[in-house]
């Protein structure tokens, strides 16, 4: 039950949700849209419509809006 309510804080205080963003993971780069947090701590991107990643540690994450 712990992590269900450590979850549920990040959820509700999300403010990556819905940015442009990019994620870099080593020599990976991951750019969408953050879609959330996934059941196990994971930031969520959509890359295109319909097709999402996910990303569980990374070294650099800024806004790709710029």
């Amino acid at each position: 039950l712990y992590w269900e309510s450590v979850l549920a804080w990040h959820r509700e205080r999300d403010f990556l949700a819905g940015r442009l963003v990019e994620v870099r993971t080593g020599r990976t780069i991951v750019t969408g849209r953050a879609r959330g947090v996934g059941d196990e701590g994971e930031l969520a991107v959509e890359t295109a419509p319909g097709k999402r990643e996910t990303v569980s540690s990374c070294e650099e994450l800024r806004d790709a809006s710029e």
